[in-house]
């Protein structure tokens, strides 16, 4: 038999389980809010892949963790740009919080506004925003169950009631108060999300790609896409299109980068930008689903490049790998070879040593042996900072020379490092596909209590990838 009742509720059901006698087994959970992934994997289990990333994030966020609310709220999200970024308030959830807002004045819902955009609303920001009535309003709010106040911190009693506010406003007082809020906000990321939602222009799209940088500059890439995206929303250059999908890719949501890539393919000019867009789309190819596919996208890529060695070397990279992986060796050392020619012409530390190091695994699996010298000055060279698929990474490279030499602790070490910094990065589709080299590694060791919570790693972080080829991967390693 199972019971339930919500949170708050007359606890009637404590003096069944009181008078059940020790010969019955029972228990008493208490159940929290789904997180983020579960509420996400469910809405697009239900409404499908179109749904825009960062709208989802505001959907969950407004929800609580309740799938009932998150659900709710999803159906009527936008599926695309030039549909809005707004979002609703559905029937069925405005009957939930009418009662608390009916009847209260328009002072106290501009109040309830300023609280609903500001990240860390406080009684002082509340005094500066709005006057010298805060103090009353807020009490007022905390009689109806809208507020609760913790020191001079000050914030709603659901996310939900924050959601409300926002949306019962009109659309010229919500700008007017995002405009008054992005003069008093000093964090860089909340005031450019202010100016953006105040429409403040062209001052918006600056403040969004400052922001961008420094939240991915801090290990939060999907930060640094909803901000570049919301940028192209404002009619920033097209060639974002690329840079965003870049960004949602290493943050683990192939789904958004992918739907943001056939957009850039379609629309951009033949020429720089849309061979990028066409490189990108093929790491997602190959990490995702297709090798042949992802082939056919390098080629057209590099016709399209014109005289760009440092794309043409990135561009050669992902052939040789491409090349490699569907068991073409001796066109994968080609590739290698006229990707380290264009590197040396740019005369780029990091891209060099990413050229050198992919010859080595290609040289090796040829028959070639170690070459130590190469592999050593590629790890020298690495740029951890420059933007890349792990595959490419001459540590991460170094780790499968190791390993297949049976070097296996200078293999666990290069994983080590590489690990934390995809993780302080926040790069989490690099960070899935290399705890899945440290399941092999550890059972080629015989360390099986290793192998087992390393494929309970890598297994967790795979699902969440929510891909064929990282569904495929998780259950090998469980394998």
């Amino acid at each position: 038999m199972l019971i339930a009742e919500r949170n708050g509720s007359p606890a009637s059901w404590h003096r069944l389980f009181d008078s059940l006698s020790d010969s019955y087994r029972h228990g008493l959970w208490q159940i929290g809010p789904l997180g983020r992934n579960h509420i996400e994997r469910l809405i697009r289990d239900r409404l499908g892949n179109e749904v825009r990333s960062s709208l989802l994030s505001r959907a969950c966020e407004a929800s609580g963790g309740n799938p009932f609310y998150a659900i709710e709220l999803a159906r009527d999200l936008p599926r695309n740009r030039s549909n809005g970024s707004s979002l609703v308030l559905p029937p069925s959830l405005a009957e939930l919080v009418h009662d608390q807002f009916d009847g209260l004045d328009a002072g106290i819902k501009e109040l309830l506004l300023a609280v609903a955009m500001l990240a860390h609303p406080t009684i002082p920001r509340l005094l500066q925003a709005l006057g010298s009535d805060v103090a009353a309003q807020v009490a007022t709010a905390e009689d109806r169950n809208i507020l609760v106040v913790v020191g001079d911190r000050v914030a709603f009693t659901h996310p939900l009631l924050a959601h409300a506010a926002h949306v019962i406003a009109t659309p010229s007082s919500r700008r007017a108060m995002h405009q008054r809020l992005s003069r008093l906000v000093t964090d860089p990321e909340e005031r450019a999300r202010h100016l953006a939602e105040g429409g403040v222009l062209p001052e918006a799209l600056s403040a969004l790609e400052e922001a961008a940088r420094r939240a991915r500059a801090r290990g939060a890439p999907e930060v640094a896409a909803e901000l570049t995206e919301r940028a192209l929303e404002l009619g920033a250059d097209r060639s974002y299109l690329v840079r965003a999908a870049e960004l949602f890719y290493d943050a683990g949501r192939s789904i958004e980068a992918e739907a943001l890539l056939e957009e850039a393919v379609a629309t951009l000019e033949a020429g720089r930008y849309r061979a990028e867009a066409l490189l990108l789309l093929s790491e997602i190819r190959y990490t995702d689903d297709s090798f042949p596919e992802a082939q056919r996208l390098l080629e057209r890529a590099r016709s399209e490049v014109d005289g760009d060695d440092r794309l043409l070397a990135m561009i050669d990279l992902r052939r040789s790998n491409v090349s490699f992986n569907l068991g073409h060796f001796g066109l994968a050392a080609s590739a290698a070879r006229s990707a380290t020619t264009s590197a040396d012409r740019v005369a780029e530390a990091g891209l060099l040593a990413q050229s050198m190091a992919a010859s080595v695994i290609v040289d090796l699996t040829l028959g070639c042996g170690v070459d130590e010298p190469r592999l050593r000055t590629a790890l020298e060279l690495e740029d951890e900072d420059l933007r890349t698929g792990a595959e490419f990474s001459p540590a991460v490279i170094g780790a499968f020379v190791y390993l297949w030499t049976d070097r296996l602790d200078e293999s666990r070490d290069l994983l080590d490092s590489v690990c934390n910094r995809f993780a302080d990065r926040g790069e989490e589709h690099a960070l899935a596909w290399v705890s899945f080299i440290r399941v092999g590694l550890e059972c080629g060791a015989g360390r099986l209590a290793d192998a087992l919570a390393a494929a309970e790693t890598a297994c967790t972080r795979l699902n969440l990838l929510d891909t064929t080829n990282a569904a495929a991967l998780s259950l090998t390693a469980r394998g």
